[in-house]
């Protein structure tokens, strides 16, 4: 028989304390040795209770917590089951469906590879491995960090969040925009600080089993985070996951069949490669694969032009570069990728895909008066411009490198600073006017003296003159060829 005991004092859970007495093998002790027995069963229970929270910790105090929690991780699950398993594939049409034969098994292996995963995460997440610290520090605000930079005490703060079930997206944007300020600030101890932490990996699974966010929320724009705030988190999760090696993880989104931003992760993650992972060579080498590691999407080849335009000397095999190369050619929509990158061919610089580009466009401008380039698109091609104009300038084709910086100086004013210098000059002469009259003469000369005026170009890394009057031919004036050889050094 079994005597049940109800009445000891509350424990840690809120709860009576239950012992269980087996009264066939203990006999009543004599009333002199009943204390000393409570006194050793009371020690037993409290050993019992710190081993157990030991093993695994207490679950939340009140009722009202044990239901937050069990909503918090429905909510998770239902969240990681939307992610991987869409209901919309349900209704995709029949044609479209893999082979019925390999359906079952592929399925259930897939279900249960991600169920394990899933609850390792959440039996890891602090919502469950910690325990929270108190309610003032829980809704307290976070304050960012000064240098030096603490990456532990970020993780530590969104731990302790989650650890309170009061983590919000936007707590994940106060964490992760410090790491990004001291990735611009301080990149070689923040990225050490990254890889010896984990940290990327670590935020992904916390973002996945807080129970309040979604790899969707961070993937897509949100209604409470906003495109921009959105688009802020992914690209810092993408870098530090690259840090750390872990493009499989970025990999793996671009897999998904929900409705995300792949080209915008893809390009981050080529921008990722070149910036913080093994160089240009391993972000080519992913524009490469990223067919037979199943991505089918748009793929854009800006990082990869823009740091070959910018950097002093852009590394990359011979094998890799004309692989790359071959794959750009094979579609149209990679000329001006194909003019930029000819220009650094490993064999030597070629310009005669710049020249033809540059011509085209000046044939389309001719046709509809309007130049084809997108506004992300537009430093480069003055980058370009440059880059071309030297190369021409290399080989004694002065002609054709007025042509070019010619075309770039019609149509693209603003990057090259004559808008503001012209409308400078304008004021000028306006204040002029009002104080004393100036001939007609006097200010054409001033206008034209505009494009004899040094600027920057989009680099900063040299200054060239930007051009001549306009009554001046190409050929004519050998000041012409000197303010080519400038820019040319």
């Amino acid at each position: 028989m079994e005597q049940y005991e109800g009445d000891s004092p509350l424990n840690r859970s809120g709860y009576p304390t239950i012992h269980i007495v087996n009264t066939k093998h203990i006999s009543i002790p004599p009333l002199a040795g009943l204390a000393l027995t409570m006194q050793a069963t009371n020690s037993l229970s409290s050993s019992f209770r710190a081993l157990a929270s030991k093993i695994h910790p207490q679950l939340p105090l009140t009722p009202r917590e044990s239901s937050q929690l069990l909503g918090i991780l429905t909510t998770s699950f239902n969240k990681q089951l939307d992610l991987h398993h869409p209901t919309t594939l349900a209704n995709a049409a029949p044609s479209s469906q893999p082979d019925p034969s390999r359906l079952p098994s592929l399925n259930h292996l897939s279900a249960a590879v991600s169920a394990n995963d899933h609850l390792s995460s959440l039996l890891s997440s602090p919502l469950l491995s910690k325990k929270p610290r108190s309610a003032s520090f829980s809704k307290s605000t976070f304050e960012p960090i000064t240098a030096p930079f603490h990456l532990q005490r970020q993780l530590r703060w969104l731990e302790d969040k989650i650890a309170s079930a009061s983590v919000t997206v936007d707590d994940f944007a106060a964490a992760l925009r410090n790491i990004r300020t001291a990735l611009a600030t301080h990149p070689g101890t923040t990225i050490k600080a990254i890889k010896d932490s984990s940290a990327g990996s670590k935020v992904l699974r916390w973002i996945r089993t807080s129970g309040r966010t979604s790899e969707k929320d961070i993937m897509s724009a949100g209604k409470l985070t906003g495109p921009r705030v959105s688009s802020f988190l992914r690209n810092t999760l993408i870098d530090m996951l690259v840090i750390q090696d872990r493009q499989d993880s970025v990999w793996h989104w671009l897999n998904y069949t929900i409705q995300i931003p792949k080209s915008s992760i893809f390009s981050r993650l080529l921008f990722a490669e070149i910036q913080f992972g093994s160089g240009v060579e391993a972000a080519m080498l992913a524009f490469l694969d990223a067919p037979s590691r199943g991505y089918s999407g748009s793929r854009s080849t800006a990082s990869i032009v823009s740091h070959y335009l910018s950097a002093a000397s852009p590394t990359a095999s011979s094998d890799v570069f004309l692989r790359f190369m071959d794959t750009l050619r094979s579609k149209q929509e990679n000329s001006f990728s194909c003019a930029v990158m000819s220009l650094f061919h490993p064999g030597g610089p070629s310009f005669k895909e710049g020249m033809a580009y540059v011509s085209a466009q000046s044939n389309r401008v001719m046709a509809t008066g309007q130049i084809d380039v997108s506004p992300t698109w537009r430093r480069q091609h003055v980058a370009f411009y440059l880059k071309l104009a030297r190369t021409l300038l290399s080989v004694g084709q002065t002609e054709n490198a007025v042509f070019v910086l010619r075309f770039a100086q019609e149509h693209f004013p603003r990057e090259l600073g004559i808008e503001e210098k012209q409308l400078e000059l304008e004021s000028r002469i306006s204040e002029s006017a009002s104080k004393s009259s100036t001939s007609e003469e006097e200010n054409l000369q001033q206008l034209e003296g505009l494009f004899a005026t040094d600027v920057n170009d989009s680099n900063n890394d040299s200054k060239f003159l930007t051009g001549q009057s306009r009554n001046e031919k190409y050929a004519d004036g050998k000041h012409i060829d000197d303010r080519l050889a400038i820019m040319a050094r």
